[in-house]
C-alpha cells in the first residue's frame, strides 16, 4: 500500500506547497496532584481522583506556541514534545499546567485543519482520526519560565518551556518483595504488591513447567506481563467514592483497575481518542468516571504480512494481515504468523525493573523488534502503540521457509514523498553493518548437560553461513547472536539454520544499502517508525523522526526530518536468486564472470544541478 504525502497540501484541486502551517496543543489537568497525607503518613481521598480533572475542559494552546517539536526512534520507547510558550499567560499557576498533566499536540499544513481540531476539542468529540494531524500522546514532565533582561535596551523578556514525555507509562517499575507483600493485610502495602507479585510468579512457575518445549512462546509473554503490570483496561471505572484501596469495597482496587499501575486516564482523554463520547461521559455515573492506559494503547505483534491487493481500508493498509480469533483484545492486534522465539523463564530478572526491559526480554533481538510510535489501528484512529514483530529487511531474493515465515521489506506500506517536499538529504552508504560471516546458536543453559544440546554440537551441526570471498577482499566481519528457542530448534539440523538464513539476507551486502536523514516540508500524515518511505524510486525504512513547527513574527515553518536505513530500489526486476538489485547498481552481472560495469551512473542525479559527468571512464 503506498500513501501520497503531497495530498496534505491539496487544496482546491491543486497543490500548494506555500500554505501556512499550524498547530496547537491541548492539556487535560488532573485533579488531585496533592494525595498524600503528612498526619496519616498514607494517600486520601478516592483512587478514581487520578482519572479526573480540576478543570472540565482541556486547556488548547495555539497562538501563545512559539516553537513545538515531537521527536521519536525505534531505539527508545518514550517519545519527546519540547514547545516555547509566550509569557502572556502565567503557566506556573496550578490552574493551568502541572507535572503528570495529559497532553497531546496537533501539526497541520493549513490554519482550517487545527480549527477543526479546536472545534473537537472544545465539543468532547474525538480528535484522532487519519488526516487529524495527530503528532504527540503523552504527560508533561516539566514546565519552567525563562526571564531575561536586555543589556542594551533593560527591555524584559518572558517565555516559558515545556517538555512533555510519550509511553512513559511503559517505563513503569516492576517492583515486589515478598516480605512486604506478606505483611498484615490492613496495611495498603499488601493490598499493592500482593497481586502484581502473584500474577506474575504464578503465571511464570505454570509455564516453566513445560520450558523449552512451546515454541514460539514470546507473544504469549508480552501479553501477559502488559496485562500484570499496565491491566487489561478498565473499560470506564465508577468512583465508589472510598480511600484508597478502599476497605469498604466490595471489589478491590485490583479488581477494578485490571492492575496496580493501571494509570487511569480521564474520559476527556480517552474521548479525544475516540474511546469514548460526550454523551457517554455525562452518562457514566454523573460523568465521574475514568479509563485506563491499557484502553488506549494498542499492540501488534507477529510476523507482518501485507496484502496490496485488499481494498483501501480506514487504516488505509498502514495495518497488516490480522488474525481476529487469536487477538486476545479489540485493541490487542496479533499477525497470523507468529514471530519466531521461545522465552525459557529460568531466573528472570525482573524485580525493580522498568516494564519495557522486562518485555524487551521477550523479544529475541537476533530476529525480531519492539518499538513505540502513533499509528492507525483497524478504524484509522491514531492510537500509542506498541509493535512487535520479525526484522522486516527481507530481501526479494530469499526463498520463504515454512519454518521461518518472512517480513518482505519492499511488502511494507509506503509514504511516497515528492521531490517536491525535500528540502534538503544526506543520503549514502556506510561499512557500519557489513558483515560475511553469521552464525546463531539456541541458548539453552539449563539443558547443557547433554552434549548435543552444548554450544560446540551446535556449531557443528548449524554451521556458520560465510561469504568467503568477501572476507579474502575486506577481513572477517562476523555477526553472532544467542537466540532462546525450543530444544527442537536447537537439535534438529535445520532448526537454527533457517534463523541464520534470514539474518544473511537482511545483513549480508547491507553495506550497499543506502542511510541517512532527510528534512522535508511538513508531513501532515500519520508518518512513523517502522513505516518505509519512497523517494526518488527507492524505498528507505523509517528509524526515526522529527517534527518541528516554529514561529518568528508572522512567518510560519513546519518541517518533517526522517532519519532512514536499508534503501533499497523499488524496481528488482533485475534481481536475481544470488542477490538483490541495490541502488546505483546496474544489472547483476552472472556470478562467474569478472567486469567492471557494474554501476548505473544515472542513478539518483536527475535533481542535482548542473550537468553530471560520465564517470565511465575514470
Amino acid at each position: 500500500m503506498q500513501y501520497d504525502v503531497s495530498l496534505d497540501y491539496a487544496k482546491d484541486g491543486g497543490l500548494d506547497f506555500s500554505s501556512s502551517p499550524d498547530w496547537c496543543l491541548a492539556v487535560f489537568r488532573l485533579s488531585r496532584p496533592i494525595s498524600y497525607s503528612r498526619k496519616e503518613t498514607a494517600s486520601f481521598g478516592p483512587v478514581i481522583s487520578g482519572g479526573m480533572l480540576r478543570k472540565e475542559k482541556p486547556l488548547i494552546i495555539r497562538s501563545d506556541c512559539l516553537h513545538v517539536s515531537v521527536s521519536g526512534s525505534k531505539n527508545s520507547s518514550t517519545k519527546t514534545l519540547n514547545c516555547t510558550l509566550k509569557g502572556t499567560t502565567n503557566y506556573l499557576s496550578a490552574n493551568t499546567i502541572l507535572n503528570g498533566d495529559w497532553i497531546l499536540g496537533w501539526m497541520h499544513t493549513s490554519p482550517g485543519d487545527t480549527d477543526e481540531i479546536v472545534k473537537a476539542l472544545q465539543a468532547g468529540e474525538p480528535a484522532n482520526d487519519f488526516k487529524s494531524g495527530l503528532k504527540f500522546i503523552g504527560r508533561v514532565h516539566s514546565i519552567r519560565k525563562h526571564r531575561s533582561s536586555s543589556i542594551i535596551t533593560g527591555a524584559k523578556t518572558v517565555v516559558y518551556t515545556l517538555q512533555a514525555i510519550g509511553f512513559e507509562e511503559l517505563s513503569t517499575i516492576f517492583f515486589y518483595d515478598p516480605a512486604l507483600a506478606t505483611l498484615d493485610e490492613t496495611k495498603d502495602i499488601w493490598r499493592f504488591l500482593a497481586q502484581i507479585g502473584l500474577d506474575a510468579f504464578q503465571y511464570l512457575s505454570a509455564v516453566h513447567k513445560e520450558a523449552g518445549i512451546i515454541q514460539d512462546n514470546a507473544e504469549d509473554f508480552f501479553d501477559k506481563f502488559l496485562d500484570i503490570v499496565v491491566g487489561k483496561g478498565t473499560k470506564s471505572i465508577p468512583d465508589a467514592g472510598h480511600d484508597l484501596y478502599g476497605h469498604k469495597l466490595s471489589i478491590s482496587p485490583q479488581e477494578q483497575l485490571g492492575a496496580p499501575y493501571s494509570y487511569l486516564i480521564p474520559l476527556s482523554v480517552a474521548t479525544t481518542l475516540g474511546r469514548t463520547t460526550a454523551d457517554e461521559r455525562k452518562g457514566a455515573n454523573n460523568g465521574h468516571s475514568c479509563y485506563g492506559y491499557a484502553d488506549v494503547l494498542t499492540t501488534l505483534t507477529g510476523v507482518q504480512k501485507y496484502q496490496p491487493e485488499d481494498p483501501e481500508p480506514a487504516h488505509k493498509g498502514f495495518v497488516p494481515e490480522i488474525d481476529y480469533t487469536s487477538s486476545p483484545q479489540a485493541n490487542r492486534l496479533r499477525c497470523p504468523e507468529r514471530i519466531k522465539g521461545t522465552y525459557i523463564p529460568i531466573e528472570p530478572v525482573f524485580i525493580n525493573s522498568p516494564l519495557w526491559t522486562i518485555l524487551n526480554q521477550f523479544k529475541n533481538p537476533t530476529v525480531n523488534e519492539m518499538y513505540t510510535c502513533i499509528k492507525p489501528n483497524l478504524a484509522g484512529d491514531l492510537m500509542p502503540t506498541i509493535v512487535f514483530r520479525q526484522i522486516p529487511f527481507s530481501s526479494e531474493s530469499i526463498e520463504e521457509d515454512p519454518e521461518m515465515p518472512l517480513t518482505r521489506f519492499l511488502s511494507l506500506p509506503r509514504w511516497i514523498i515528492p521531490e517536491a517536499l525535500i528540502v534538503d538529504e544526506d543520503i549514502g552508504r556506510s561499512n557500519a553493518t557489513h558483515f560475511n560471516f553469521i552464525h546463531v546458536y539456541g541458548q539453552l543453559s539449563p539443558y547443557q548437560q547433554k552434549q548435543q544440546w552444548a554450544i560446540t554440537d551446535q556449531m557443528t551441526r548449524n554451521a556458520p553461513i560465510i561469504d568467503t570471498v568477501n572476507v579474502a577482499s575486506y577481513g572477517f566481519r562476523p555477526y553472532m547472536s544467542t537466540v532462546a528457542c525450543t530444544i527442537t530448534d536447537a537439535t534438529r539440523a535445520d532448526g537454527v539454520r533457517t534463523w541464520m538464513e534470514a539474518i544473511a539476507d537482511w545483513t549480508i551486502g547491507s553495506e550497499h544499502t543506502l542511510n541517512g536523514v532527510i528534512n522535508c516540508k511538513g508531513i501532515q500524515a500519520p508518518i512513523a517508525e517502522g513505516d518505509n518511505i519512497e523517494l526518488n524510486g527507492v524505498a528507505y525504512h523509517i528509524e526515526g523522526i522529527t517534527h518541528t513547527c516554529s514561529m518568528n513574527g508572522d512567518n510560519k515553518t513546519f518541517n518533517t526530518t526522517i532519519s532512514i536505513s536499508n534503501g533499497m530500489p523499488i524496481d528488482q526486476s533485475s534481481a536475481t536468486f544470488d542477490a538483490p538489485h541495490y541502488a546505483g547498481f546496474g544489472p547483476q552481472p552472472e556470478s562467474t564472470i569478472l567486469g567492471e560495469d557494474m554501476g548505473d551512473d544515472t542513478f539518483d542525479t536527475k535533481t542535482n544541478p548542473g550537468t553530471v559527468a560520465d564517470n565511465n571512464d575514470q
